[in-house]
Formats: C-alpha cells, structure tokens, sequence
C-alpha cells in the first residue's frame, strides 16, 4: 500500500505549522506544549490543518483535539513517538458534543516501549470523520472508537506488528457506532485483533452498520504467542447488532477464529479469501443470533479445523462458496458445521474436502434444528483419504429438511448406487430419496424398468428404503 507523500504547497486553506508553535522535529524535546498549541489555534479559526512537516515528534502526555473541520496532516514522514506506555496520543471530539469533519491523514505512529494501554488515536462523540492514510506501531490500540460515533472512515492505513488491536470500538454503557467504514487497510501481525468490536447490552450500546470490505489481514504461526488471534472479532449485545458487511478482504495465518461473530444480524460475509495456517485455526465462526445472513462466493483454504462453524443461530444462506481444508495436518471434524442451526439453506457450493471426515456436519445440543436445505452442491475427496466418512452427517434432525441434487461419494449427497447403510448419516426419514447414479435397465421384455432411485417409507439407521422404478415401455 503507497502512502501519499504531501508537501506544504498541496495544503488548502488555515494552516498552523506545528514548528511555528515550538515543536521540535528532531525528537529531542517534548513537543505536547507545542502540538496542542497549534491544536488549540485551529479550533479558535474555526478550523484548519494542523500541519506536521517531516521529522520526529516527542510526546510525553496526550493531545486534546476539540474543535470540528480541524485536520491533522503529516507529510508521510512526520512520526508521533509517544514515550508513556499508557498514555493516548491523539483524542478527537468531546465526550458530550459531537464534533464534525475532523481528519487525521499522512501521520506516523510508534512508541520506543510497546504500549501497555495507549490509543494512538481515540475517536470520541464525532460525525463524518476520516482516518486515513497513517501508519501504526506499539500501541495497544491504534485507533480506539468510543461513546457515539456517526459515520467514521478508516481507509488505507497501515497497522504493524506491537500492536495489540488494530481498531478498538467498545460501547460500554454508551450509544454505538453508526455507519463505520474499515476500508483498504493493512494489518501486518497485529496481535489480538485487527479488527474488534464489542458491546455490553447496557442500555443502547449495540454494534452495527459496519462496512469491512478490501483489507488485508496477514500473521504467521512463526511469530508464537504473538501471532495475530483474530482478524475480526465482533460481539454483538443489546438490541441493533445488526448490518455487518465483510466483503473482499483477504486473510492469511490467524492463529484462532479468522472472523469471530457472536449476537450478529443481517450480515453479509461475501468474496473473502481465507486461509489457515495453525493446528487450533477456524475459518468464520458464528455463535449465536439471530442470524438472517448470507455467506456467499468466499474461499476457505487450508484449515485444520472447521472452515466455517455456526452455533445457535438461524435464518443463514451458505451459497457459492469453496472449501478445502489443510492436506497434511488433517484431523477436521467437518469442513462446515452446523450446531443447533435451523432456518438454513446450504447450495451451490463446493466441497474439496482432503483431510476433513464430513463436507458438511449437522449437530443438535440443547436444541432442536428445522427447516434445513441442501441442494446443489458438489462435493469431491481424495479417494485415498480414509478419515473421510461421507459428505452430510445429520443427528436427531426432524423431517422438516431436503437434501436433493448434489454430486458426491456416498448416499448422504443425495446420490448413490445402493440403499444406504446404517450409520452412514445416524438418522434418516421418511421421505428421504437417493438418485440412482447408475442406473440400468433391468427386467425381462415387455416389462423392462430402470431403478432412479430409492425412497425410505420408515425412519431410522438406515430405516426401511424402497426401489423407485420407472418402465422403459419395452
């Protein structure tokens, strides 16, 4: 990602130079006097860019930013070295107005010693702002998002490794965050979280109307304890915890849940690369909600656990994604999972399932499952794969289900040379059909038919299946 170099003849309108003030470039003194000075000037006029030329910028407390139409500007090379472990760097807004347009773009941020609780940028109470453009390094959290915040953009910016989240929204007791754009960023081994919202349920505090779409997320199992644990994490409690879009990001080597949702309505997870890297890895894991969310045309690849796992929620469309779980660890339980889930259409996917001994599991705890459909799906295994069982395991499912005109191995696909037998799917129902992928014609002449397939009349394991015949009228 290419960070715009910007000089001071590209800066329009009110601008304090931060060096007029008394700041010092070198990183020698200081500079918060000065910094907060300038700060305070353009808040005075009413607005302004608060411009920091190249050169490093000592901090030892925090920088209030209270005015609206105000923008921080570095030139690419300007570098905010906060020297407390705990301290934040920049708060933007105030905690009982909200404050608009304000800007911070082109700045760089690093600590000598790693923070231990610092925010570099804490967005507080603010409406159609932007962060963007910056580069972050040994923070705890690089941008923190907090109390009431309308229509945030954080674009193109760099999060580096020494940071523990990269964007931190926590409604604690407080109104949520509206229309928050995470766009076109890179998060190169953030620690804990790249991305991670979270709410109480007190009162209002809700998360929602998030857009995380474009962004790059990269770690390594190399890296030990600290490798990044969550690309995205989101928690959702209280009442709108609803429209979280998570579309075309790429994310690789995340040692826990890659994407992390639990409370989450009306979202989209669409176009995204994922891929494993770890023994205790999951691609997208769901728990909880109510669900009423499409999961179409993303890539899961190389994990050793689920690639996709769903608990307790509901009202999902998996369609069009593709599966391919890890070829030399091995050892997954399912390639998608299904835990207690009714309300769920699985179609037109496919299914690569190398190491994995189901493509698709579905399991009752607690709870019973309703209203399941899985059609069309195309499911192919390595023939000399002997952990793999069949393609769709079912337990304790009522009849309210179909499972019909996918292409597979065994009978559970909806297809197959013979009737099933027991064990193969641990419950089966009347009504229930395999599509005969050999047929034949069979009987003697004038009376010849072809076997299309089988029906069970009975439930159970197998339960009681009969021919279905079709005459050839000869």
């Amino acid at each position: 990602m290419a960070l715009t170099k910007v000089t001071y003849s590209m800066i329009s309108g009110a601008v304090f130079n931060v060096l007029d003030y008394g700041a010092d470039n070198t990183g020698s003194e200081n500079s918060t006097p000065a910094i907060q000075a300038a700060v305070d000037a353009a808040n005075a006029a009413n607005g302004g860019t608060v411009y920091f030329p190249s050169g490093d910028y000592k901090l030892l407390s925090q920088v209030a930013v209270n005015g609206e139409r105000i923008t921080l500007k570095g030139d690419g090379d300007a570098v905010i070295y906060m020297y407390s472990t705990t301290a934040n760097c920049f708060v933007v807004g105030l905690t009982a107005t909200v404050l608009s347009l304000l800007v911070v773009d082109g700045l760089r941020f690093d600590r000598p010693v790693k923070g231990a609780s610092g925010v570099s940028i804490l967005m507080v109470n603010t409406a159609y702002s932007v962060i963007r453009n910056c580069v972050f390094k040994n923070s705890w959290s690089a941008i923190g998002v907090k109390t009431h915040n309308d229509s945030l953009v954080i674009e193109n910016n760099m999060f580096l490794e020494g940071t523990y989240y990269g964007i931190l929204e926590n409604n604690t007791n407080e109104p949520w965050a509206n229309d928050l754009t995470i766009r076109g960023n890179f998060f190169w081994h953030v620690e804990e979280a790249g991305v991670y919202m979270t709410a109480d349920g007190v009162g209002v505090a809700s998360v929602g109307d998030a857009y995380i779409d474009d962004n790059v997320f990269v770690s390594s199992d190399s890296l030990g304890a600290l490798q990044t644990q969550y690309a995205i994490k989101i928690e959702g409690a209280g009442t709108y915890n609803t429209n979280i879009s998570i579309q075309r990001n790429t994310f690789e080597g995340i040692a826990l849940q890659t994407v992390y949702l639990t409370g989450l309505n009306r979202c989209r997870i669409e176009g995204n690369y994922f891929s494993g890297t770890g023994a205790n890895d999951v691609g997208l894991y769901w728990d909880g909600g109510t669900g009423n969310s499409i999961i179409t045309g993303n890539i899961f690849i190389g994990y050793n656990n689920q690639a996709a796992k769903f608990i307790n929620t509901g009202g999902l469309t998996i369609a069009n994604n593709n599966f391919a779980s890890n070829v030399t660890l091995g050892g997954n339980i399912a390639e998608l999972e299904f835990i207690t889930c009714s309300d769920t259409q699985v179609t037109g996917n496919y299914f690569y399932a190398s190491s994995s001994q189901y493509a698709i599991e579905f399991l009752q705890v607690g709870g019973t499952p309703n209203n399941v459909v899985v059609t069309g799906n195309n499911f192919v295994k390595f023939s000399g794969n002997a952990n793999y069982l069949f393609d769709i395991s079912w337990q304790s499912l009522i009849p309210r289900r179909r499972i019909s005109d996918n292409l597979g191995n065994d009978f559970t696909s909806g297809a197959g040379t013979a009737t099933p037998s027991s064990g193969t799917a641990l419950q089966w129902y009347a009504g229930d059909a395999i599509r005969n992928t050999a047929p034949s014609v069979l009987g003697t002449a004038a009376s010849q038919y072809v076997v299309t397939g089988w029906v069970c009349t009975a439930a159970g394991d197998p339960g009681t299946w009969h021919e279905m015949r079709t005459l050839t009228g000869t």
